[in-house]
C-alpha cells in the first residue's frame, strides 16, 4: 500500500508541482523480506540456450553479464553501446514507459563487457529496422520480458526466479571470481555499505585483483587454445597464456585466471 500511495505521490510532485512526497516523512511501517534467490552460471547457461527470441537473448544476456537494473537495460539506446570499447553507459532508467535519472548517483556508470556479448548486441541491433541513435534497443515492456522469463524457465526445467534476481547472480558470479565489496559497488551502481548489507561476503577475496586487470588478461590475448604444459616451478601446473577469446562467456576465463594465481600464490606462499 505504502509503495503504490507513493508512486501517485511522486506522480504528483513530478506534473501537478506537489513539493515534496509525504510518504518520504511518514516511512514504511513495516518491510517485505525477500529471499536472495540467484542462479549459477550453469544454471543460467541451461536457461539462456532455450530463449529462441533474439530479442529476448540479447535482454537477458546483457542483464547476466552487468548486473544492470531491469528498469536501466529497457532505458538503454544505441548511443549507450560502445562497440569499440565493449562498454555500456548507465545514465537513465525506465519506470512505467517513462525515462529518467537512474536509482542513485552511483548508478552513472560505464560497464565493460565481454566482447561476444557486445557482438550479440551488435548483431540485433542491426536487425532493427531504421534504428536511430537515441533509440532504444530492447523496446518492450518489463512484464513482456517476466512473461518470457516464466515460459523459457517452463521450457528448461530451470527454477523461476525474479527478473531481478538476475542482478544478484551477477554478484554471485563476482563474489566466486574474488571481486572486492568496492569493485562490485562500482560495477552495479550501488554503495559498498548496500553490497555489503545484501550479500555478504567471505574472507578469502583476492583485494589485490581488478576487474580491469581480469578483461585485460583475457582481451589482450590471441586467440588459441586451451593448453596444459609443465610449470618449471616445484609441483604447480600452469595453462598456456592463450585463450579461446571466442568463449561466450569473457567472465569464465577470469574464472580461471584466478584459479590459476591462487595455485601459483599458494605454491611461492606470496
Amino acid at each position: 500500500m505504502h509503495k503504490k500511495i507513493s508512486a501517485i505521490m511522486n506522480y504528483a510532485v513530478t506534473y501537478y508541482n506537489l513539493p515534496s512526497n509525504p510518504c518520504h516523512k511518514a516511512g514504511i511501517m513495516g518491510k517485505i523480506v525477500h529471499s536472495l534467490n540467484f542462479w549459477t552460471l550453469e544454471q543460467y547457461n541451461s536457461f539462456i540456450q532455450y530463449v529462441s527470441d533474439i530479442r529476448i537473448h540479447a535482454a537477458f544476456q546483457v542483464l547476466f553479464y552487468s548486473g544492470m537494473r531491469c528498469g536501466e537495460m529497457l532505458a538503454l539506446t544505441l548511443a549507450d553501446f560502445d562497440f569499440k570499447a565493449n562498454t555500456i553507459n548507465v545514465s537513465k532508467t525506465l519506470y512505467r514507459n517513462h525515462t529518467g535519472a537512474p536509482k542513485t548517483d552511483n548508478s552513472n556508470r560505464a560497464i565493460t563487457m565481454p566482447p561476444a556479448i557486445m557482438a550479440e548486441i551488435k548483431e540485433y541491433a542491426n536487425k532493427i529496422y531504421g534504428i536511430q541513435p537515441q533509440d532504444r534497443v530492447f523496446a518492450f515492456s518489463k512484464e513482456s520480458l517476466r512473461r518470457n522469463m516464466i515460459r523459457y524457465c517452463e521450457l528448461s526445467g530451470i527454477p523461476r526466479v525474479r527478473i531481478h534476481d538476475i542482478r544478484h547472480s551477477h554478484v554471485s558470479l563476482l563474489i566466486d571470481m574474488g571481486f572486492t565489496p568496492h569493485l562490485i559497488a562500482e560495477r552495479i551502481g550501488d554503495t559498498v555499505e548496500m553490497v555489503n548489507k545484501v550479500y555478504g561476503f567471505p574472507c578469502y577475496f583476492l583485494s589485490f585483483l581488478h576487474p580491469d586487470t581480469l578483461f585485460y588478461l583475457c582481451s589482450s590475448l590471441p586467440p588459441a587454445y586451451y593448453r596444459r604444459k609443465p610449470c618449471p616451478h616445484d609441483k604447480v601446473t600452469c595453462w598456456n597464456n592463450r585463450l579461446d577469446i571466442g568463449n561466450p562467456c569473457l567472465l569464465i576465463q577470469a574464472v580461471s585466471i584466478i584459479k590459476r594465481l591462487k595455485c601459483i600464490i599458494a605454491a611461492h606462499q606470496i
